[in-house]
């Protein structure tokens, strides 16, 4: 198996070998290390805890519309609710990244196989680049917890809702062989988000 190794350029990630294709282990680890390590909740609800609805609040302050919003987590177990009062239960503080905002539920996504390489002609890679292939690759959530499987945190995610499952999808990702170098590049703009946004209303 040919060695794995990052670079700090472009965000880019290079497959060390010595052939003219990058094989099928080599892209699954290449792609692992640009898939993210944690799947999470995010909110602008999640600044701060305990969380407290106020009628006067306007702009950064939190309106009581949002409680249609909070209520799914705490059915979850994840938020208490006393009057207009919301914090983190035990397994709330467990899941919290403080640093993130965010309420994480998965260690992220996992490549599963190398569903196809077929060499790209028709694309225009710099002078760099001497061979661009095309990629399918078939990646699936990690293990979700089981509080974030309801369909109530589906119903009110706005985005990334393809982070709420754990059934394989497949994302196409273009590979290049650096020009007169035993080096393979993965398009540096490959990404998968494992955010899920939950809004905020005024």
């Amino acid at each position: 198996m040919k060695r794995i190794m990052i670079f700090a350029l472009a965000t880019s990630l290079f497959v060390q070998g010595c052939s003219d294709k990058p094989s099928d282990s080599d892209i699954k680890q290449a792609i692992q290390h640009k898939l993210p390590q944690h799947s999470c909740f995010t909110s602008v609800l999640f600044n701060n805890f305990p969380i407290q609805l106020d009628d006067s609040s306007f702009g950064s302050g939190i309106a009581p519309g949002n409680a249609s919003n909070l209520q799914p987590f705490v059915d979850a177990g994840i938020l208490t609710h006393e009057g207009r009062d919301y914090a983190l239960t035990d397994a709330g503080k467990a899941v919290y990244v403080p640093e993130n905002k965010a309420l994480c539920f998965s260690e992220g996504y996992e490549v599963v196989s190398i569903a196809s390489i077929t060499r790209d002609t028709t694309a225009t890679p710099p002078a760099s680049i001497s061979d661009v292939w095309r990629v399918d690759a078939v990646i699936k959530q990690k293990p979700m917890a089981d509080w974030a499987k309801s369909d109530a945190l589906k119903k009110i995610a706005l985005t990334s809702k393809q982070a709420l499952s754990e059934v394989p999808f497949t994302r196409t990702v273009l590979i290049g062989k650096v020009k007169d170098k035993d080096e393979f590049v993965i398009d540096p703009y490959f990404n998968v988000s494992s955010n899920v946004s939950i809004p905020k209303a005024w």
